[in-house]
């Protein structure tokens, strides 16, 4: 098998994700310290050694009031908290580290060279690392969460087409069933769409080519689309024989 050329789309937050609500007075740095007390009090240990903090910087910070620490301290405290709450940020870093770890030594491998990511703010792109994929930042109207692969279509340039909910989370068991998910389609030219079975679906983009000039618009539903690829003669699969490519992240308002 060649190298598989693979398109990402971060879609919206999915409903069952349940975003933090800020208690009174409370910043989101505030917050995101109370829900992570453990992994805030390592954070601060490493600030200190890496960035040698005199202690009353370090209770200042202790106390989530980062006014007038330096700007590099306070970038790390910005990417801490953007790490630490469900979002496009997190999903993105992700996949940036699925790609890393999949495109070690072997020819074998998944290529992550594109990366869509509708909504996603301008000033969290210095803070993602390896910066190695093509970030295309497609905004939709009114701020709309759902995904209109009639915007992104003509963005893809990959073979397949990942479309992956925000705050989704990955293991290296995901680019195992991702590169199985593709070999089969590799192999078997009329199956075009895998339903992962939680958070995310996976095209041939040449479907989606037939399908526009079909029909001249796509479905903005998965399960519409599954039915428009049905009447055109392809096959979809379910997530029966696989487990989810992957996860929501837990629930986070833990109060």
């Amino acid at each position: 098998m060649s190298a598989a050329t693979l398109s990402a789309v971060v879609m919206g937050m999915p409903a069952s994700i349940q975003i933090p609500g800020l208690r009174e007075g409370e910043t989101r740095l505030h917050s995101t310290a109370r829900i992570f007390p453990d992994d805030w009090n390592n954070f601060i240990d490493n600030l200190k050694n890496d960035f040698n903090l005199a202690g009353y910087v370090i209770s200042k910070i202790k106390g989530c009031n980062v006014k007038d620490v330096d700007s590099q301290v306070k970038l790390e405290i910005d990417r801490w908290v953007k790490f630490h709450y469900p979002g496009y940020f997190r999903t993105l870093q992700g996949l940036f580290e699925l790609k890393e770890e999949y495109t070690k030594g072997s020819s074998d491998v998944i290529d992550l060279i594109q990366v869509i990511a509708p909504l996603l703010e301008e000033n969290d792109l210095p803070a993602i690392p390896h910066q190695r994929l093509e970030l295309n930042l497609i905004p939709l109207d009114n701020g709309m969460q759902e995904l209109d692969l009639n915007q992104i279509k003509p963005l893809v340039k990959g073979k397949y087409l990942w479309c992956v909910s925000g705050g989704s989370r990955f293991s290296i068991l995901t680019g195992m069933i991702l590169k199985e998910m593709i070999i089969e389609m590799d192999n078997y030219a009329r199956i075009v769409q895998f339903f992962d079975g939680r958070t995310s679906v996976l095209y041939r983009t040449s479907a989606l080519t037939e399908m526009l000039m079909e029909f001249g618009s796509i479905p903005k539903d998965h399960d519409e689309i599954a039915k428009y690829l049905s009447f055109m003669g392809f096959y979809s699969r379910g997530e029966k024989s696989y487990s989810s490519l992957c996860m929501f992240e837990e629930a986070y308002d833990k109060n």
